[in-house]
C-alpha cells in the first residue's frame, strides 16, 4: 500500500502571501481612511479660521488654494492607481478640452505668427495632457489589446 504524502511547500507560501497582501490591503485602506479625514479636518479648520476666528481670508487664501490642489492632487491619482483606464480618458479629455479652449481664446487664423507664446505654450500643454492620457490607456488591459478586451475569454 502506498503512501500518499501532501506537499506543504506549495500551501504555506501561498497562505503567506495571502495574509501579507491583506494585510497590505488593510494599510491602504487605513491610510485612504486618514486621507479622508485629513481632507476633512483642513476644510473645517480654514471655515472655522475664516468664519468664527476672523482671520483675513487675503492672507489665508493662497495656503487655502496650495493645501486643496495638493488634496485634489493626491486623489487625482488614487484614481491613476485605481481606475487607470478611466483616469486615461479623463486626461485625453482634458488635453482635447485645453486645447479646443485655446483655439476658441484667439482670433484664428493659418498665420502662426501672429499667435501669442502663451497660445502656443497652451496647445503645446494641451498636447502633452493628451499623450500622457495615451500612455495611461495603453498600460492597460484594454490598451494593450482593445479588441480582445471586449472578448469573452
Amino acid at each position: 500500500m502506498e503512501e500518499q504524502f501532501v506537499s506543504t511547500e506549495k500551501i504555506e507560501p501561498d497562505l503567506e502571501v495571502r495574509a501579507e497582501e491583506n494585510e497590505i490591503n488593510a494599510n491602504n485602506k487605513r491610510k485612504k481612511l486618514n486621507f479622508t479625514v485629513v481632507t476633512i479636518l483642513i476644510a473645517l479648520i480654514s471655515t472655522l479660521s475664516i468664519h468664527i476666528f476672523k482671520i483675513p481670508y487675503e492672507y489665508l487664501k493662497y495656503i487655502l488654494i496650495v493645501l486643496y490642489s495638493l488634496t485634489v492632487g493626491i486623489y487625482f491619482w488614487l484614481i491613476r492607481e485605481h481606475y487607470r483606464l478611466l483616469y486615461g480618458f479623463l486626461e485625453l479629455f482634458a488635453g482635447l478640452s485645453t486645447i479646443f479652449i485655446i483655439l476658441n481664446s484667439i482670433d484664428f487664423n493659418f498665420s502662426f505668427i501672429t499667435w501669442k507664446f502663451e497660445k502656443i505654450i497652451g496647445i503645446i500643454g494641451g498636447l502633452y495632457i493628451m499623450v500622457r492620457g495615451i500612455d495611461n490607456i495603453s498600460k492597460t488591459k484594454f490598451g494593450q489589446d482593445p479588441l480582445g478586451f471586449f472578448s469573452a475569454k
